[in-house]
């Protein structure tokens, strides 16, 4: 008898053990999916968002951090000078 139920908790031991490594497997496999569904929606996201060519025109504008330089340029093109000052960030941020 003693080796019956032995063996018996040995079998249910067994079993806990498969049934505790089926479900890590499991879970592990669903992370990898949530990870992969959210890269995937991020990335959707992105380009969804990313400046299309007709709104990426200011980049063309020539940008110049010094004022001497500008006002050279500003002069040697007969070009307009417009002097943008800011305290914070360009988006709004504080």
């Amino acid at each position: 008898m003693r080796k019956v139920i032995g063996a018996l908790v040995v079998l249910n031991l067994v079993v806990l053990g498969l049934v505790g490594a089926t479900t890590a497997a499991l879970r592990q496999r669903a992370q990898e999916r949530e990870a992969l569904a959210c890269r995937d929606f991020v990335q959707t996201r992105v380009r969804q968002l990313d400046l299309k060519p007709e709104e990426r025109r200011w980049e063309e504008i020539g940008w110049l951090h010094d004022v001497d330089e500008a006002i050279r340029l500003s002069r040697k093109h007969h070009r307009p000078l417009l002097v943008y000052c800011l305290d914070g960030h360009l988006d709004g941020r504080s």
